[in-house]
C-alpha cells in the first residue's frame, strides 16, 4: 500500500501524518511534545498534555482528563475529539482527584461517590467499536466493578459495559454489549482481561460483527466465542458513567486513576491496539 508522508512542524511539535486509507490517518511523532520532555524535573501532572492523537480514524470520543481539559469551576470535562462529547464531573476534589497520569495528568476515583457523567452519550452507538483506557486499579470495595459504564438510559435500555464481576477476587474486565436479549459475548464471572491492582496498565476492546477481541498492554489476552447476534441495541439518550454503576438502585464505584479514554466507531486492528499502548507507555 502506497502511503503519502508529510513533515509539518507546529510550534514546539515535528510529526508526520501517514495516509494509510481514506478512513484513517496516522500521527506519527518523532517529538509529542518538547515541554514534555524539557521539565524532567516536573510530575506530569502539571504539564497537563497528552501526546497528539495518533490515531484519529474514527475517534468519535477522548477524555484525555488533562488539566487543561478540566473546567473545575463549571464542572465539564471535555472531549476533545471533536465531536463535543463532554462530562460532568460529580462530587470530585480539586486536591485529591488529579494525579499523575499515564501521559499528562489522570483522575483519581475514591470508590464511593464520585465519577464523571456523560449525558446523553450518542457518538458512543456504534455497532463496530473500539474501546480503550489507562486504569490503575486499586481494591475495589465491591465484587461488581465497572470503571465504563454505558449499559442503560432513561428508559431503562441496555447498551454496553466494561464490567468486573469477580473485581474483589479473580479480577477480570470483560466488554459486553447487548443485542436486545442478554449481554454478548457474556457476562459470566471470571472471564475477560485479567488486570493488577496498583499497576498501570493499557486495556482495549473491540467489536467486529459478532467478534470481539480484549487486549491489555497491546497484547491480545481474550478472544471469546463469537457472540449470537452481532447488532448491538441501544436506548435513545444513553448516558456514559466513567467510575460509577447502578444496579438495582445500588450505585457501585469504581476504586482507582484512570486515563487516556478514546472510543472509536470501528474495530481498531491489532497493530494499532499496540500503537496507542506504546504511545502512552513512552511517558
Amino acid at each position: 500500500m502506497k502511503k503519502i508522508i508529510f513533515t509539518l512542524i507546529v510550534l514546539t511539535s515535528v510529526f508526520f501524518l501517514v495516509y494509510e486509507s481514506k478512513a484513517n490517518w496516522i500521527v506519527k511523532s518523532t517529538i509529542h511534545r518538547v515541554i514534555s520532555i524539557a521539565t524532567p524535573g516536573l510530575p506530569r501532572s502539571t504539564i497537563n498534555v497528552s501526546p497528539l492523537y495518533d490515531i484519529i480514524g474514527g475517534l468519535v470520543s477522548y477524555w484525555t482528563l488533562d488539566g487543561n481539559s478540566i473546567n473545575w469551576a463549571t464542572g465539564v470535562v471535555s472531549d476533545v475529539s471533536g465531536v463535543g462529547q463532554n462530562g460532568n464531573q460529580i462530587l470530585m476534589s480539586t486536591t485529591t482527584s488529579p494525579i499523575a497520569g499515564r501521559a499528562g495528568q489522570g483522575l483519581f476515583f475514591d470508590g464511593v461517590n464520585d465519577f464523571i457523567r456523560v449525558p446523553n452519550a450518542t457518538s458512543l452507538k456504534q455497532q463496530n467499536i473500539t474501546v480503550s483506557f489507562w486504569t490503575k486499579p486499586g481494591t475495589q470495595n465491591n465484587a461488581l466493578s465497572q470503571p465504563l459504564d454505558f449499559s442503560h438510559d432513561a428508559a431503562g435500555a441496555a447498551n454496553w459495559v466494561v464490567l468486573s464481576q469477580d473485581a474483589t477476587t479473580n479480577r477480570n474486565y470483560l466488554w459486553a454489549y447487548h443485542d436486545g436479549t442478554a449481554y454478548r459475548p457474556t457476562s459470566a464471572s471470571g472471564v475477560g482481561v485479567q488486570y493488577t491492582t496498583g499497576v498501570w496498565q493499557h486495556i482495549a476492546y473491540t467489536k467486529s460483527g459478532t467478534t470481539v477481541i480484549g487486549y491489555k498492554n497491546g497484547v491480545a489476552t481474550w478472544n471469546p466465542t463469537p457472540a449470537g447476534s452481532a447488532t448491538a441495541v441501544y436506548g435513545a439518550s444513553p448516558t456514559l458513567d466513567i467510575a460509577s454503576y447502578v444496579t438495582a438502585n445500588t450505585q457501585r464505584n469504581f476504586k482507582g486513576e484512570m486515563d487516556e479514554i478514546r472510543v472509536y466507531n470501528r474495530a481498531l486492528s491489532a497493530s494499532e491496539i499496540k500503537h496507542l499502548y506504546e504511545l502512552s507507555r513512552r511517558f
